[in-house]
């Protein structure tokens, strides 16, 4: 029988950088309580790497709880620094609800910005709140959605936020691609051909770029309209 070599082609790879770029880290993280900001062994982890990672991470504290919280880590040394003001679930008064799931993404080629979007932040399940915030934890602004929100990301000029939205709570409703302002008003939409979504990203020209199972789309720029043509990746190459 032929072996098979499952090369992902190069379009996917770019959704993979973005969200590791974004991720949502684990239990094993920096500490709150100053650990996270230890320096490397020796010199420099990275030499001659410039740049920050952006994620994440669950934090635990003094008492033993444990707190999602936003950290930036220098490529070039290694040193953590968590972000001022993302102790979300502390902040009662914007996010009352018992907070199922955090997720948080940075503006593409930007250090100043980010967007968050928390799900059961209102006590109620289908809610969501989206929140956008300086990299100083300063909060810009803040609006409320219902639905399953999916893949929240900030365009690059900061102005417009994406993301994938399902209305309803079966599974054979229909995921729409939505675009919003930072007020929260609904911009553009338009409802994907199937709801097998994964990752989107916007282009440095303002358009959007998303997959759904093994095709990439393209939209107008900012718009949820999708502009021809599609790309039919080859995900998986047989060698024999």
């Amino acid at each position: 029988m032929a072996m098979k070599n499952h090369e992902p082609a190069l379009p996917l790879l770019i959704f993979i950088i973005a969200i590791l770029a974004s991720a949502c880290g684990g239990d094993a993280g920096p500490t709150q309580d100053g650990g996270g900001n230890n320096p490397p062994f020796s010199g420099d982890l990275n030499p001659g790497l410039p740049g920050k990672l952006f994620f994440k991470e669950k934090t635990e504290r003094s008492d033993g709880s444990k707190i999602d919280e936003a950290w930036t880590m220098d490529i070039a040394t290694g040193k953590y620094t968590k972000i001022h003001n993302t102790n979300w679930a502390d902040h009662k008064d914007r996010f009352p609800g018992n907070l199922d799931d955090i997720s948080v993404a940075s503006v593409d080629y930007d250090a100043t910005n980010f967007v968050v979007a928390i799900e059961g932040c209102k006590n109620d399940p289908e809610y969501t709140c989206i929140a956008m915030q300086e990299m100083g934890g300063n909060y810009i602004s803040q609006f409320d959605l219902l639905g399953d929100i999916r893949s929240t990301r900030m365009s690059r000029d900061r102005q417009h936020i994406a993301l994938f939205n399902r209305e309803g709570t079966t599974t054979s409703s229909d995921f729409w691609l939505e675009i919003y302002n930072q007020n929260g008003i609904l911009l553009s939409s338009s409802k994907l051909e199937d709801n097998f979504v994964f990752e989107l990203e916007w282009l440095p020209d303002g358009r959007i770029v998303y997959s759904i199972r093994r095709t990439l789309y393209f939209t107008a720029p900012y718009s949820a309209q999708v502009r021809a043509p599609k790309l039919y990746p080859t995900i998986y190459q047989e060698k024999r």
